[in-house]
């Protein structure tokens, strides 16, 4: 199956991908009306969100979904639905049909996001073992109602994971090592992220 795009979080000036959700209240489509078609097999759901933390709060700036064909040529004629006061644009990019721009929409989600970047080469990879196995910046964002409640910079911890698999040669036989990773994880996180393998 084709390795599926994720939504983003820019937080702090940065561009963060959303690795894992533990809650509830981030954006579904349904709840506004919006019925989403795949957009790519890279994007199956069928749209993807942009989200930004700006003054301690969860926003969704951005929306790209794909919409039934009628739906479609609506938003082309300048009839789309309007989401949270906007109209939306139509991309003729395959991957990007309907855009929704400047949308700073409140967003009321009760849990944790773990968000990611960058790859460290140094640990072993080993697909669907964790959303944050094998990055190198790791934030931990825990909200309430929208709100940011508590904010943990875990890149610490995730180098001392990758040096824990080092020192128990889990670069050469991941597989049957893989319950003691998990632990180390779920102990390094105040939520449970379960790996994406989608």
């Amino acid at each position: 199956m084709t390795a599926q795009l994720h939504d983003t979080v820019e937080y702090r000036k940065h561009v963060f991908e959303l690795a894992g959700v533990q809650g509830t209240g981030l954006f579904e489509p349904s709840a506004h009306g919006l019925t989403p078609w795949a957009m790519s097999t890279a994007c199956q759901r069928g749209f993807l969100c942009r989200y930004r933390v700006a003054d301690k709060r969860l926003l969704l700036e951005e929306l790209r979904i794909g919409l039934s064909a009628q739906e479609e040529q609506a938003v082309r004629e300048g009839h789309g639905t309007p989401l949270s006061g906007q109209l939306p644009t139509y991309a003729s990019e395959a991957h990007e049909r309907v855009v929704y721009t400047r949308l700073r929409a409140p967003v009321a989600f009760t849990g944790g996001l773990l968000v990611v970047d960058g790859f460290n080469r140094r640990a072993p990879f080993h697909e669907g073992l964790h959303p944050a196995w094998g990055r190198k910046r790791v934030q931990e964002l825990l909200f309430e109602g929208g709100r940011l409640v508590e904010e943990r910079d875990c890149d610490g911890v995730m180098a001392r994971v990758h040096e824990q698999a080092r020192e128990k040669s889990l670069e050469l036989e991941l597989a049957p090592h893989r319950a003691l990773v998990a632990q180390w994880l779920a102990d390094a996180f105040r939520r449970d992220y379960a790996p994406d393998l989608g």
